[in-house]
């Protein structure tokens, strides 16, 4: 399993070693003992790959106006669960595995969120700004972030970047 943790200036001291905690929290009600995990995977250069799923650009209302502005994790993102009222997914879990365009957007509020409470003068567009401009182009193998053929994504697919909230 692999958690990503968005580091942010001035967060990193509150930031600790949680792997560990988060699967036993996670795990917890149907624990027989404590998770072996691996811990966090580091290094893989096929990261930022865009989903085929992605929502791409540019906009169909408008052809000129390139959309969409920016990527972020989407993919295999642990996250709140609802227990389900007709009891189909027979678990009582709270947590599950999700991917979607809906696992996305609240990470990249997230980052929003914080970088207002770091700069709380900026403005909307100062942080839109600020979130896009040091957005990465390239994935940790130093490439172009690929699409879900494995070939160099174009600006539609990717727009500024993928989120790196760690050079904001």
């Amino acid at each position: 399993m692999q958690l990503n943790i968005l580091l942010i200036k001035g967060m990193k001291k509150k930031i600790r070693a949680i792997n560990k905690s988060i699967l036993f929290i996670v795990n917890f009600r149907m624990a027989i003992g404590l998770p072996d995990t691996k811990g966090t995977t580091i290094g893989d250069d096929h990261t930022s790959v865009v989903a085929a799923f992605s929502s791409r650009g540019p906009n169909f209302a408008s052809p000129g106006i390139l959309k969409l502005d920016i990527i972020g994790p989407g993919v295999n993102i642990l996250a709140a669960w609802h227990i389900s009222l007709e009891n189909n997914t027979n678990t009582n879990s709270r947590f599950n595995m999700i991917s979607g365009t809906s696992m996305s957007c609240p990470r990249l509020s997230g980052v929003a969120a914080l970088l207002k409470s770091v700069h709380p003068d900026w403005s909307p567009a100062a942080i839109k700004s600020a979130i896009m401009t040091t957005a990465n182009v390239l994935n940790l193998g130093s490439n172009l972030i690929e699409d879900e053929t494995y070939l160099p994504a174009n600006v539609f697919a990717t727009g500024a970047g993928h989120v790196n909230p760690t050079q904001i």
